[in-house]
C-alpha cells in the first residue's frame, strides 16, 4: 500500500502505514476513529524565513498517542526545511503536521512543480506491505521487516518499516523521487527517532 492508501486504512485503516522507536509508552489501540486533521506549522514563523536562514531543528521525542496518532509534531523536528528542500529537489514550505490522527509531517512544494516529502509513524497493528504492486521490493538491514514500492500517483515512492511496537513510512514525489531515494529517507528517520 502506498502512503496514501494507507491514509485510508487508518481512517479507514492509515495513510500508509527502527530498530529500537523513540516512540511513546503508550501501547496501540485497535483501529482509531478517523480525525480530520487541522495542519498547523510547527513553527509559525518557520514560513517566513528563508530557506538559507533554516537551521537544524529542535528535535524533539516522537510520540505515538494511546489513539495511534500524533507523532507529526515530533517527526516534523527531525528535519531541517533546508535538508528535506535537498532530498526533494527543490524549495518546499515549512513541515506541517498532517494524516489521520496527525499522525504524519509533510513538507510541500512551494514551486509549480508540485510534489511533497511525507513522513508518518503509526502502530504496528497498521502494518500493510502492499506484496502486490508492481516494483514491490521486501528490504533487508532496516527495523524488523521493511519494503519499497510505488505510490498511487505516478512518480512518488514509498518505503515503509515495522520496527518493534511501531511502522514508520516515509514519502517522496517530485523532482528527486526514487525507490532510493524514499529507502534512505526512511534510513534516515529511524537513525533520528
Amino acid at each position: 500500500m502506498s502512503v496514501r492508501r494507507t491514509a485510508a486504512a487508518v481512517a479507514g485503516l492509515i495513510l500508509l502505514a527502527t530498530t529500537a522507536c523513540g516512540g511513546g509508552d503508550e501501547s496501540p489501540a485497535a483501529a482509531p476513529a478517523a480525525k480530520t486533521s487541522t495542519s498547523q506549522p510547527t513553527d509559525p514563523q518557520a514560513s517566513e524565513k528563508p530557506a538559507a536562514q533554516d537551521s537544524a531543528p529542535v528535535r524533539t521525542k516522537v510520540v505515538v498517542d494511546a489513539q495511534g496518532g500524533g507523532a507529526g509534531q515530533g517527526l516534523c523536528t527531525l528535519f531541517s526545511q533546508a535538508e528535506i528542500a535537498e532530498r526533494f529537489g527543490g524549495e518546499v514550505g515549512a513541515g506541517q503536521v498532517s494524516g489521520p490522527l496527525d499522525s504524519a509531517c509533510q513538507w510541500s512544494a512551494t514551486a509549480d512543480t508540485g510534489g511533497s516529502i511525507m513522513i508518518q509513524r503509526v502502530p504496528a497493528g497498521f502494518w500493510s506491505p502492499p506484496t502486490m504492486a508492481k516494483n514491490y521490493k521486501v528490504l533487508t538491514g532496516i527495523g524488523d521487516k521493511a519494503y519499497s514500492a510505488p505510490g498511487m500517483v505516478d512518480g512518488d515512492w514509498d518505503a515503509a518499516a515495522l520496527h518493534g511496537r511501531y511502522v514508520t513510512v516515509a514519502n517522496q514525489s517530485g523532482p528527486k523521487a526514487s525507490a532510493d531515494g524514499a529507502v534512505a529517507l526512511l534510513r534516515e528517520v529511524l537513525a533520528r527517532g
